[in-house]
């Protein structure tokens, strides 16, 4: 039998006798004492369930105002340079005005840009290429639908030769530009009645009318009669049940599944001292330096116990000397947990060259 393997020791780390930091991400020293640790592993923890189901690791929420619309087929934006027609090629699919820009610079060519100014609420046009003849640029009619007219434009109209002239839209885009809001939900304990309540008084203050919002058979429904809206890609639009990449920009918004209040499932406890590198792998193939994961089992306020019936050891190349030691409590998502000043205790077991 391996000699390394008799020298059993406990390492009994209590946030409560931390140097610096918080009780989820502290530092902690041994005093006069140090460890030759040739493996470690976590055995028992105890945790405060303090942690709230909506953090600052999870209280973001995104919304879009404004309109989009269908292209079913490849549509054209037709003009002429140089004597030679030619047209930009606006591919199939759902376009705000944004996008629809977006889309026009990319696959024009180089010759020129459009964008939008808010302040005058028009699309502009500029020439960007020094290789447009002194006859400019003319925009055509045609297309269908025609995307000069959408952007404001009423054709045929001409831009000026050389870099930096500027057309101005007639009109108003058919589609104004949409809105992007991120909203910042306050850290708190929530039901998806009380959720729900905090999120429609912050969807309020951008909304230009009052929106309502309801459990309907268990899945939020949120009605506005004036706005057209939805939410992109964020930690409360998920939590509320919803799938973003099915949304559509309409007043009434039901979410496609259910609110998951349930917050994170596991802590994580990490160290860069004793895992001494990485020690785990995680989305996206994300090397990490997790020692230890304990299920989330109690209700909110109570204390998460957990014992390792079988340990999964930490082996150095040689062994490492500890004297002060990090540790962090971390939720699914990789964020430090608030654990509101309570306290944890973290049991190790270590392998070492002598006994205490």
């Amino acid at each position: 039998m391996n000699n390394r393997d008799n020298q059993r020791n406990l390492l009994i780390v209590n946030s409560r006798d931390k140097t610096t930091g918080s009780t989820s991400n502290f530092k902690y020293s041994l005093g006069d004492v140090s460890l030759d640790i040739n493996s470690i592993a976590l055995k028992q923890a105890s945790i405060p369930h303090l942690h709230t189901n909506i953090s600052e690791n999870n209280n973001d929420l995104i919304l879009e105002m404004g309109t989009q619309f269908n292209l079913s087929n490849t549509a054209e934006l037709n003009y002429t340079i140089n004597g030679i027609t030619s047209s930009v090629p606006i591919p199939p699919g759902t376009y705000t005005l944004n996008s629809l820009i977006t889309s026009l610079n990319n696959n024009n060519g180089g010759f020129g840009e459009w964008y939008y100014d808010p302040l005058t609420n028009r699309v502009d046009f500029r020439v960007i290429s020094a290789g447009v003849n002194i006859n400019g640029v003319d925009f055509l009619t045609g297309g269908a639908p025609a995307i000069m007219n959408i952007l404001g434009f009423s054709l045929p109209v001409n831009c000026p030769t050389g870099v930096g002239s500027t057309i101005t839209g007639t009109n108003a885009p058919t589609y104004v530009e949409n809105n992007i809001f991120n909203i910042e939900i306050p850290t708190a304990q929530y039901t998806s009645s009380s959720l729900l309540t905090e999120v429609m008084t912050q969807l309020n203050l951008f909304f230009t009318s009052i929106a309502t919002g309801t459990l309907v058979n268990d899945k939020v429904e949120i009605v506005n009669s004036t706005d057209t809206w939805k939410f992109r890609k964020s930690n409360i639009a998920d939590i509320l049940g919803y799938k973003v990449e099915e949304m559509i920009f309409q007043g009434t918004q039901t979410a496609q599944g259910v609110p998951d209040l349930f917050g994170t499932r596991y802590l994580y406890i990490s160290s860069r001292v004793l895992s001494n590198g990485y020690n785990a792998l995680q989305k996206g193939g994300d090397k990490t330096s997790i020692l230890g994961c304990l299920p989330v089992c109690s209700t909110y306020g109570n204390i998460d116990k957990w014992e390792q019936e079988y340990l999964v050891k930490k082996d150095y190349p040689s062994p490492i000397n500890v004297n002060n030691l990090d540790i962090q409590i971390l939720d699914d998502q990789g964020g430090v947990v608030d654990l509101q000043g309570t306290d944890i205790v973290l049991i190790f077991e270590c392998w070492c060259n002598t006994k205490l």
